[in-house]
């Protein structure tokens, strides 16, 4: 599926002498649809995290069990 819409982007752009509007509606619609998926995972993520939290906080037994995160931050060595 990936590579069939690289030949749709491909073909509907401009500079390749196609610029076919239906392509590129329909690129809009599946990008459209993309951000729209991604922003529902991302609210679906923090309301886990908001309901886990609310459930450890409420449970001394879960609260004394659980790890602490870790830094996931990346350091870049400069030369």
């Amino acid at each position: 599926m990936v590579n069939e819409k690289k030949i749709l982007w491909r073909t509907a752009l401009p500079e390749n002498g196609n610029g076919r509007k239906d392509y590129l509606f329909a690129l809009q619609q599946e990008w459209d649809s993309y951000k729209h998926l991604q922003q529902q995972i991302m609210d679906t993520d923090l309301q886990i995290d908001r309901l886990l939290k609310e459930f450890i906080e409420k449970d001394d037994h879960k609260k004394q069990h659980t790890i602490e995160k870790k830094s996931t931050s990346v350091k870049i060595k400069t030369q």
